[in-house]
């Protein structure tokens, strides 16, 4: 992939996508346990530029159907951590309004996928991956920028 390929990926994923971090709990051995999911996603009613994140950086790329017979349908691409630090890797020096959010989901992931054992994920990882989830939600929230 170019430069110039990847410049305009970053611009359109910039103004169309979507970056989010999601705790959510998982009942193993009788304990719960917490589990963790990155996701990227950009939906646009143009095929082409959503199909171009897919062909590049891999993911899903599928049709919704409409909820309104007025509204055109849509093409979302989405993919979960493995997609979005590739993705994000490539176009992060290319973002702008997204930057911080890539930036979080990176230093996300630099400690997922260690196995921590029976014990499970210590106390002080949890916290960093809370905090870092917290930051995230901030960026993504709607509204006024307090």
């Amino acid at each position: 992939m170019t430069r110039a390929e990847t410049a305009y990926l970053a611009g359109f994923f910039d103004g169309e996508g979507s970056i989010s971090l999601h705790r959510y709990s998982c009942l193993r051995s009788g304990h719960l346990n917490p589990k963790y999911k990155v996701v990227i996603s950009c939906v646009n009613t143009d095929r082409v530029p959503v199909a171009r994140l897919q062909t590049n950086f891999g993911g899903a790329l599928r049709l919704v159907p409409r909820r309104n017979p007025r509204h055109k349908p849509v093409w979302r691409w989405d993919g979960g951590a493995s997609v979005a630090l590739r993705a994000l890797k490539a176009m992060l020096p290319y973002l702008t309004i997204k930057a911080e959010r890539a930036k979080l989901v990176l230093e996300f992931q630099r400690g997922v996928g260690r196995e921590y054992g029976r014990g499970g994920i210590p106390a002080e990882e949890k916290a960093r991956r809370d905090s870092l989830i917290a930051l995230v939600r901030g960026l993504n929230q709607r509204g006024v920028a307090a």
